[in-house]
């Protein structure tokens, strides 16, 4: 973590401006796993301790799930209608710092 500090001068008065440490980006989420039943996919994984909130993707260039900010964020999700055929998923979490690493 890096804290900032800001110190600007005005005139005669001098003003200090602390800024708060900010959080690295979230480690990749651990544990993916998967299930099929039907045409539905429920994941399931453990998110890093400094997450806020996770993105999912299918096949991997396509992200179609975010899930924000509840503490702790979903470890969880139900992709329903997936069509047939083999796919690939990744998830990653995010924070006010940015995404971390796909799982």
């Amino acid at each position: 973590m890096r804290a900032a500090l800001v110190v600007a001068t005005l005139g005669a008065a001098t003003v200090a401006v602390s800024g708060s440490a900010s959080a690295a980006v979230p480690s990749a989420p651990t544990g993916l796993s998967a299930s099929v039943s039907g045409t539905s996919v429920s994941l399931t994984w453990t998110n890093a301790a400094n997450a806020q909130g996770t993105n999912v993707w299918r096949d991997t260039s396509t992200k179609f799930w975010a899930g924000g900010y509840p503490n702790p964020p979903p470890s969880t999700y139900t992709n329903t209608n997936v069509p047939a055929g083999t796919h690939t998923y990744a998830v990653a979490n995010y924070n006010g710092s940015g995404q971390g690493p796909l799982s």
